[in-house]
């Protein structure tokens, strides 16, 4: 019952609860009715939570111009990418880099014709991992719609194999100063984003992240146990991160606010 009304992950807005309504309401109208009721609540706890964030945050104490968004796990249409790079980072008055990861070779290609050619934004076919493998590659086992490509998903019949690296080797190799820049860090990544945030904690670079997007509600579905876990150590860190996913790219109410997440994690900094 918790997992239904209030997903760790998911919140309020949650499968398990839209699952819920479809089953037991059968009238389309009222089911569609108590779902936007359901959104626009969800959205409201939100932004109430982010408020209180902001309040429990000072400014920065350096002036910073330049702004590193990561984005892990673009999938082919890059919409969540798009979104931040034309809706937020084109819009401010200093410099910024994107460096985007898809893993799956195949879909790599289609978010190359997806994604606007523009200087300070990198493209890379590698996944994201936490121990580095002596061949420099890993098992990318591959659904059918490209949606849940998973290196932790061994139960799928077809598999890949792609090159891999840690986030913080590909810092390091890319010389990125983290320390004089606003980092922002988006995940969609199946299941990885735990490995993610350990490698980013064991080199002692997650202190240089001002703010985790993403949903990071895979690990629970692959491994609950691994989940727990993963939760505490968000606790430990603070780390509370916003959704943004493609559910959240269908509601504008949900996108102003994070939009004006970004907007006010970038200026202040916090």
């Amino acid at each position: 019952m918790y997992n239904t009304l209030w997903h760790p992950h998911q919140k309020l807005w949650n499968k398990r609860l839209m699952r819920l309504i479809n089953k037991n309401l059968p009238h389309k109208r009222i089911r569609e009715i108590v779902k936007r009721l359901i959104i626009y609540l969800d959205t409201f706890i939100l932004a109430i939570r982010l408020k209180s964030f902001y309040l429990n945050k000072t400014r920065c104490r350096q002036k910073i111009t330049h702004i590193n968004y990561f984005d892990l796990g673009i999938h082919k249409e890059a919409a969540e990418l798009n979104w931040v790079l034309k809706q937020i980072l084109q819009k401010q008055n200093r410099s910024f880099m994107i460096y985007g990861f898809e893993a799956n070779p195949f879909t790599y290609k289609q978010v190359l014709d997806n994604i606007p050619k523009v200087k300070n934004l990198q493209l890379y076919n590698y996944a994201i991992i936490n121990n580095k493998h002596p061949s420099g590659k890993i098992k990318l086992y591959t659904s059918k719609n490209g949606l849940s490509d998973s290196i932790y998903r061994s139960n799928y019949d077809n598999y890949v194999e792609v090159p891999a690296i840690k986030l913080s080797d590909f810092i390091y190799q890319k010389h990125i100063n983290l320390s004089k820049s606003v980092n922002i860090l988006r995940m969609n990544i199946e299941g990885a984003e735990f490995d993610v945030l350990q490698d980013l904690i064991n080199e002692g670079l997650i202190k240089y992240f001002h703010r985790f997007y993403g949903m990071w509600d895979d690990v629970s579905k692959i491994d609950h146990a691994k989940d727990i876990q993963f939760r505490k150590t968000l606790k430990e860190h603070n780390i509370k991160p916003v959704p943004l996913n493609g559910r959240d790219l269908q509601s504008n109410a949900r996108l102003k606010i994070i939009k004006k997440d970004f907007n006010i994690i970038i200026n202040n900094c916090l």
